[in-house]
């Protein structure tokens, strides 16, 4: 029977179950998606944006500076989350390897 094949269940222990915060919060993934459709990606379209919520060209200046720094920090904490990220699957795939020739 196939209840009784050790390879597959070893095969099915193997499989992990999602953590308690992905499982409890699968939609947060969408989110950086979400607000990269969101963002302006024209010149055109960022000043829409920026009269839309009433900023004059003198708060425009401002603005700008602001969003600036901020686009610089996001991008660092994106490639340094992406970094993380790869380092631990890197480091299970090398966990599992070892595993596999013990």
């Amino acid at each position: 029977m196939i209840a009784d094949c050790k390879s597959c269940a070893r095969a099915a222990a193997e499989v992990s179950q999602p953590r308690r915060a992905r499982a409890r919060l699968p939609l947060v993934g969408l989110l950086p998606a979400i607000l990269y459709a969101l963002a302006p990606k024209c010149p055109m379209c960022l000043v829409a944006y920026l009269s839309a919520f009433g900023v004059t060209f003198g708060m425009a200046s401002f603005a700008m500076s602001t969003l600036r720094a901020l686009a610089v920090g996001s991008a660092v904490l994106a490639l340094g989350y992406a970094i993380w990220r790869a380092r631990a699957v890197i480091r299970n795939s090398a966990r599992r390897a070892l595993r596999g020739q013990a």
